[in-house]
C-alpha cells in the first residue's frame, strides 16, 4: 500500500506523518557557544579612564586584557561590570548567570566562564592583567615621578605598600614620607632601574620577619629576562648558610631575603621587582657588634664589628684600603662618618696579616696557616654557592665580616648574581671557558689581583678541595631540587605579573651588552636555566673531585 508523508515544523520539532506512524526529531543545536566580545567599558566603570577590551589569545584560547594604570578606587573592593556578546542561551560564572552591562564581577583572579546553549556548553578562561588587583604578589607604589630620582640624593615621597591577597596596607599615604634613590652600577644605566627605599621607621614588609629595618632594596633585573637568577641564588645561599644554625659556629652568615613585588610610580606601572635587604650591619642582617665613634679605640672593642667588601669600581672606591697584593677593599661597617682611626687600622692590619699567611709557603698549616685567619666553613659554602649557580661575576664583590670574639674573617653574604646561570657572554680567560670551568678560574677574579687572587690560592689547598667536594656531594641533590622547584613555583604563582612586566619592558630587548640574549620565550628561558642547573651539577661532580 502506498504511504504518504507530511513534514510539518511545529515549535522547533519536526513532525513526520504517514498513514502508518509519526516520529519526533529534535531540531539541531547550531549554537557555537563562543564569546563574540568581552569588555569593561569606562561608561559602566567610572574609575577606568578607557575601555578594557579583551582579545582572544590564539595559543591558549583565553580572553585576555591588560590594564596597567593605577585605579583610584577603594581596594580591595574593586569589581567591574562587563559587557559581552555570545552565541548561546546564557553565560554562567560559578554556576550563576551574569547579565551583560548589569552584574559586577571580581576580576582579581582568572575567571572560568561557561557559555551554555540548549544542548552544549563551552568553557572560556578570562584573564585581566591588572597588577593592582591581581592577588599574586604585593604592591609598592611610590608617589613621585621616576625621572626625579637620582643615584646621588634621596627623594622624599609618599608611599603605599599593599598586599592584594590579604587586602592589607602595610604603609599608606597617611604615614610619613619615605625616601628613595637609585642604586647599582651597570644596572643603573639600564631603562628599568633598581632603587633603595628608606622608611622613617623600622618595618618588616610583606612577611619578611627576619628583621625590622629602615632600608630596603628593590632590584629591577632588566638584564635577567627570567627575573629569577638573584632570587634562586639567594635561595641556594640560605639553604647552605642557615643549616642547623650553621653547625654551631659562633656566627651566622646572613643570606638576603627575597620577595617579588609589583611597582608603580605615581599612576604608572613599572614592572616586577625583587624586594630584598640592604646589605648592612643589623639584627637579622649582618650580625656583627656595634662599632662606632662612641665605642672608641679600646683594643678589645675594635677587634670586631666589621663588614668589608672587595670593590672593583674605582669611582665608587672612597672609603678603602688596598692590601699588599693590590686588592681594593671598602669599609662597609663601621661607616666613614662614624668611626675612629684605630678601628680601621686594626682590621686593615688583620687583613694584610691574613693575606700574608695565605701567600706564604706554610699556608696549608692547620694551626698557623690560612685557617688561623679565615673561617673555613663559610668559605666552603661561599664557594659552593658561586660555583653551583655559575656566577660569572665570580668573586669580584666578595664580602667579609668579623665578629669581636672570633678572630677569623668569615665569608658572606652573597649578592648580585644576575649574571649567573649562563647570563653573560664574556669569556674573561680563554683558557677557562665559563661553561666548562670553575668560576674560580673562569669567572672574573678578585679586583686588583686578577692573575692570582685569594681564591686561586685557597684552591691550591688539597684539604680544602676535599672538604668542598664532600659538602657538595652531601648537598647536591637537595640544591638541584630546590632550584627546579623554585622555578616552577614562581612561574605559576606570578604568571600574570610576568606578563604585565613584559608588556612594558619587551622580553626580547636585551640592552645590557654583557648579558646573554634570552631564549625565544619566557618558558624557554626557564627551561634553559633548569638545563644549566643539571649541567653545572654534573660539571662540579667532575671538577670538585679532580686531583683528590
Amino acid at each position: 500500500m502506498c504511504k504518504r508523508f507530511f513534514l510539518i515544523l511545529l515549535s522547533g520539532v519536526f513532525l513526520i506523518s504517514s498513514c502508518d506512524t509519526s516520529i519526533e526529531v529534535e531540531e539541531e543545536d547550531l549554537a557555537t557557544c563562543e564569546i563574540s566580545s568581552f569588555s569593561l567599558p569606562a561608561s559602566s566603570n567610572s574609575f577606568l579612564d578607557k575601555d578594557i577590551v579583551f582579545e582572544k589569545d590564539s595559543t591558549s584560547n583565553e580572553l585576555i586584557a591588560y590594564y596597567l594604570k593605577w585605579i583610584e578606587a577603594p581596594i580591595p573592593q574593586v569589581r567591574f561590570i562587563p559587557s559581552f556578546t555570545f552565541d548561546g542561551m546564557s553565560l554562567l560564572l560559578n554556576g550563576k548567570e551574569i547579565v551583560s552591562g548589569q552584574d559586577e564581577v571580581d576580576f582579581s583572579s582568572d575567571l572560568s566562564i561557561i557559555v551554555k546553549s540548549k544542548s552544549k556548553t563551552k568553557e572560556h578562561k578570562i584573564r585581566l592583567i591588572c597588577p593592582q588587583i591581581n592577588t599574586e604578589i604585593p604592591i609598592i607604589r611610590i608617589m613621585t615621578k621616576v625621572d626625579s630620582i637620582t643615584r646621588e640624593e634621596y627623594t622624599s615621597a609618599k608611599a603605599v605598600l599593599y598586599n592584594p591577597e590579604t587586602g592589607q596596607y602595610e604603609w599608606n599615604t597617611e604615614k610619613d614620607n619615605v625616601r628613595i634613590k637609585g642604586r647599582g652600577n651597570s644596572t643603573w644605566l639600564l631603562p628599568k632601574k633598581p632603587y633603595r627605599i628608606k622608611f622613617p621607621e623600622k618595618i618588616s614588609p610583606f612577611g619578611l620577619n627576619h628583621t625590622k629595618a629602615k632600608d630596603w632594596v628593590i632590584l629591577a633585573h632588566d638584564m635577567d629576562k627570567s627575573l629569577l637568577r638573584n632570587h634562586l641564588a639567594f635561595t641556594v645561599a640560605s639553604n647552605l648558610f642557615n643549616e642547623n644554625d650553621y653547625q654551631g659556629k659562633p656566627y651566622k652568615v646572613f643570606s638576603p631575603s627575597s620577595i617579588f613585588v609589583n611597582v608603580y610610580f605615581n599612576d604608572i606601572y613599572y614592572g616586577v621587582y625583587q624586594l630584598t635587604d640592604q646589605i648592612e650591619k643589623g639584627d637579622g642582617r649582618v650580625d656583627v657588634e656595634s662599632l662606632g665613634t662612641k665605642q672608641g679605640d679600646e683594643p678589645s672593642i675594635i677587634k670586631g664589628g666589621h663588614l668589608l667588601e672587595m670593590v672593583y669600581k674605582v669611582d665608587d672606591y672612597s672609603i678603602n684600603f688596598t692590601t699588599n697584593s693590590g686588592i681594593r677593599i671598602d669599609h662597609k661597617y663601621p661607616k666613614d662618618d662614624d668611626h675612629t682611626a684605630a678601628q680601621y687600622q686594626y682590621i686593615e692590619q688583620f687583613v694584610n696579616e691574613a693575606e700574608g699567611v695565605l701567600y706564604s709557603d706554610s699556608f696549608t698549616d692547620k694551626d698557623e696557616g690560612w685557617r688561623k685567619y679565615f673561617d673555613e666553613q663559610s668559605l666552603i659554602d661561599f664557594i659552593i654557592v658561586k660555583e653551583f649557580v655559575g656566577d660569572m661575576d665570580g668573586y669580584i664583590g666578595t664580602r667579609l665580616f668579623k665578629k669581636r670574639d672570633y678572630d677569623k674573617l668569615c665569608f658572606g653574604p652573597v649578592w648580585d648574581m644576575d649574571k649567573a646561570w649562563g647570563n653573560d657572554i664574556r669569556v674573561p680567560f680563554p683558557d677557562y671557558p665559563p661553561s666548562s670551568s670553575l668560576m674560580i678560574f673562569g669567572g672574573f677574579r678578585t679586583p686588583g689581583n686578577s692573575t692570582y687572587d685569594w681564591f686561586m690560592r685557597f684552591w691550591e689547598d688539597k684539604e680544602l678541595r676535599k672538604s668542598v667536594n664532600e659538602r657538595w656531594k652531601a648537598k647536591r641533590d637537595e640544591l638541584i631540587d630546590l632550584v627546579i622547584n623554585e622555578i616552577d613555583t614562581k612561574k605559576d604563582s606570578m604568571s600574570k605579573s610576568i606578563l604585565a612586566n613584559y608588556k612594558i619592558w619587551p622580553y626580547d630587548e636585551q640592552l645590557c651588552f654583557d648579558a646573554s640574549i634570552p631564549q625565544n620565550n619566557y618558558d624557554a628561558e626557564l627551561e634553559h636555566i633548569k638545563q644549566i642547573t643539571y649541567n653545572r651539577a654534573r660539571l662540579l661532580d667532575a671538577l670538585l673531585s679532580e686531583g683528590l
